[in-house]
């Protein structure tokens, strides 16, 4: 039996940070489609010129995407807006997309929310997943839950992981739907049974923490898990035990042990106190992270450091993030050196520094941090921090595709095969492969 052993730490999701999230791993899948485009039959355009939808896509896809630093974007956005016009649902969705950022395109929310809600009808899954984070946002739309929380259910029920974890704390909490504690926990055992951590089974395994969820009986519990199973269909979800789900033992003894001068009980009352959980404002989150921090409770400075870099619980000061953020990665945390990467990648409160993002977020990628590592195949595919190496980027997409990590595996899987593979000869692609096997026996906890 697979325990569902909880714990305490565990940070609430932003609906900003999932919105980002889907618009970067669509972002990662453009990439991976617009290589399998760059490999085009000459009769493509005869096709597209007839009116061949997927052809047109292909064509704006080559356009937009085959040269990373130099898109065609006159071309591009002339095949994709032939494509949207045809009906194609990736072609929209792409359009949706690049409204939403301002990508070749004047950003225009309300043209994007209407073109995601005409994908979810055409029963793409990604668009319903974008609408809820609208909604819940009030993100080119008004502000609403119920709507919110329709758009998550319809992208849950065809399989999208995030909406999964979204509607099991939407539902735990109440928000847009009736509180159902039965389906919180259906939704979070379908998420917290996947091999791969992700935001989704982040979201599944709050729920599973939440103390609320004592109030269930045994009886309430096997429910919920014969829904899971229903919702998950052909999954790991056999393997769960309703009695083997340990839920915490209560704030209490946190308040008492942090009032001692205890560092990591400081440190996880603070985590309580972000996730609404202890009863108390929210700035109770910030006063003990703040004190776990002074106690020299290193994650402290990576939460810490979060907060004050996004402005999340906390009022943004960038500089004060950043710094945060390095007392962190001075304790060889991965995820703190992978944030700092990606702030110098994006010059987020620093300027801009591609050569010491790239170095950072090798760092990570070489401590075993699975979004580093699936960043680092495309910053060297492309170059961008570095020379552009095909090797390791290729070594490093078989770091991923041989892991036991889900999210990306595919995609990246695809890249390889399709993009990266064609630029090696034998002997480069032989050396790609002993590259892989060193960085695996570096314990990168594939």
């Amino acid at each position: 039996m697979l325990s569902l052993q909880t714990h305490h730490v565990m940070r609430k999701q932003t609906a900003k940070g999932r919105t980002a999230l889907l618009s970067a791993a669509f972002a990662v899948l453009l990439l991976i489609v617009a290589s399998a485009c760059h490999t085009a039959r000459p009769s493509l355009k005869s096709l597209a010129e007839a009116g061949d939808t997927d052809a047109q896509m292909r064509l704006a896809c080559i356009a937009l995407y085959s040269d990373f630093k130099n898109p065609d974007t006159e071309t591009g956005m002339y095949w994709l807006t032939k494509a949207v016009d045809g009906g194609n649902a990736d072609a929209i969705n792409l359009l949706a997309y690049k409204y939403q950022e301002g990508a070749g395109v004047t950003q225009n929310l309300p043209e994007a929310v209407r073109l995601y809600t005409l994908a979810a009808d055409m029963g793409d899954i990604d668009a319903p997943a974008q609408l809820g984070s609208f909604y819940q946002l009030g993100y080119g739309v008004e502000q609403n839950d119920e709507l919110s929380f329709k758009w998550f259910l319809q992208a849950a029920q065809g399989g999208e992981p995030n909406a999964q974890g979204t509607v099991a704390a939407m539902s735990l909490s109440g928000t847009g739907t009736p509180r159902n504690l039965v389906q919180a926990v259906a939704w979070a055992a379908c998420v917290a049974a996947r091999d791969d951590v992700t935001v989704a089974g982040l979201l599944g395994e709050g729920v599973l923490n939440a103390r609320s969820v004592r109030e269930m009986t045994p009886e309430q519990l096997r429910k919920a898990l014969l829904l899971a199973e229903q919702y998950a269909g052909a999954s790991r979800i056999e393997e769960l035990d309703p009695t083997a789900i340990v839920f915490n033992s209560g704030i209490q003894p946190l308040r008492q042990q942090a009032a001692s001068g205890n560092a990591t009980a400081t440190y996880l009352l603070a985590v309580e106190y972000t996730e609404d959980m202890g009863g108390a404002p929210e700035e109770y989150g910030l006063q003990w992270m703040e004190r776990a921090a002074a106690a020299g409770e290193h994650k402290a400075f990576y939460q810490l450091g979060r907060m004050y870099l996004h402005g999340r619980y906390a009022p943004e000061n960038t500089a004060k993030g950043l710094s945060l953020l390095s007392l962190a990665a001075g304790y060889k945390m991965p995820d703190a050196i992978y944030e700092l990467g990606l702030a110098y990648k994006s010059g987020r409160g620093t300027t801009p520094d591609d050569q010491k993002g790239f170095t950072l977020i090798r760092q990570a990628a070489e401590s075993g941090h699975r979004r580093a590592q699936l960043s680092l195949v495309q910053l060297y595919l492309h170059g961008i921090g570095t020379d552009s190496d095909p090797v390791s980027a290729y070594a490093w997409a078989k770091v991923v595709t041989d892991s036991r990590f889900g999210t990306g595996k595919r995609f990246v899987a695809r890249l390889a095969k399709e993009s990266i593979a064609p630029l090696l000869n034998d002997e480069q692609l032989a050396q790609a492969e002993e590259l892989a096997k060193k960085y695996r026996m570096k314990n990168l906890n594939p």
